[in-house]
């Protein structure tokens, strides 16, 4: 089941005065991001359809609150529904993180959300450290011993996936160019650009263990795998942007995806069959596919040539 995020005040505060657009990717990481009316507010600077607009959902903050000293009343409407529905608390507040994690939720640093962001390629490493040395100026509760352990973690992560994309660029690495004739019909012919390893053969942006669902800005988008995806560590998770078309190719047994940017190669016996049963979104043909292809996915499987999301990507 995919995390929702609800925010705190502090966290959009240092955001959007840092760089306002980077909330638009914190939902595109989770999926679905809230934030309460009176949080909202308390922000200031942000109105409801600005808010709206970033893909934020803005929830009613309930009148009736369990009293807690320790905690403001915009506190207290984060930790109920961190309570209700086990949700991801982005906040800097030490006592509602306490709070929160009594109640069995889990809480994200507002830096520590810049870190999940550079590591999943929604933003640069570079984007990251500016966010990050702006929030310092701006914000004295940052300060320049939490900014220091913020870089070194960046930087940690930053080699870390340099020696990832160095290794799936290795020699012994095939990549080859097949034509074909269109299944579509009309006596086209296409060109597949195919990579192999250890015996395995992925097309160039294939998908796998995916599904589709809307995300909360009411668009169609898929979850996934990537394999072969430019700039993109192989087996690593992505979310496209909106998707405009969908067919069915029986040659090749997969459903080919395109978005915006981007033509997918998802085939049939790596559909996420749990998520997709709970998405309201309609797949063609999807019960007979379902029903011939539901089988266990392999777990592991052999990396190729990497490739970056369009967004960026967790993903394009």
């Amino acid at each position: 089941m995919a995390v929702i995020a609800i925010c705190d005040a502090n966290v959009l505060i240092d955001f959007s005065k840092a760089d306002i657009d980077v909330i638009p990717k914190i939902v595109e990481y989770y999926g679905k991001a809230c934030v309460p009316d009176v949080i909202l507010a308390e922000v200031g600077g942000i109105l409801e359809a600005e808010a709206e607009s970033f893909g934020l959902t803005v929830l009613e903050s309930p009148l009736e609150l369990e009293k807690i000293p320790s905690l403001s009343f915009q506190d207290r409407v984060c930790l109920y529904y961190v309570k209700k529905n086990k949700w991801e608390c982005l906040t800097n507040d030490r006592a509602l993180r306490k709070n929160c994690i009594e109640a069995g939720g889990t809480v994200v640093w507002g830096l520590e959300m810049l870190l999940k962001l550079a590591e999943s390629e929604l933003i640069s490493s570079a984007r990251a450290e500016k966010i990050a040395r702006t929030i310092n100026r701006n914000n004295t509760e940052i300060n320049n011993r939490i900014l220091k352990q913020f870089l070194y973690k960046l930087k940690k992560l930053s080699l870390a996936q340099n020696t990832i994309k160095e290794n799936n660029m290795r020699p012994e690495q095939k990549t080859e160019k097949i034509q074909e004739k269109n299944p579509g019909g009309h006596g086209e012919i296409k060109t597949i650009e195919r990579s192999e390893k250890d015996g395995q053969i992925f097309k160039k942006n294939t998908v796998r263990s995916w599904f589709i669902k809307s995300n909360s800005s009411k668009l169609n988008v898929m979850y996934g795998k990537a394999f072969n995806k430019e700039g993109v560590p192989n087996g690593h998770n992505v979310i496209t942007s909106s998707i405009k078309s969908i067919i069915i190719n029986e040659q090749e047994k997969e459903y080919e995806i395109q978005t915006q940017n981007t033509l997918y190669h998802c085939s049939f016996d790596s559909i996420n069959f749990e998520e997709q049963d709970k998405s309201s979104f309609a797949l063609p043909d999807y019960e007979r596919i379902k029903n011939e292809y539901n089988q266990p996915v392999p777990c592991s499987t052999p990396p190729v040539t990497p490739g970056k999301n369009e967004h960026g990507a967790i993903g394009e």
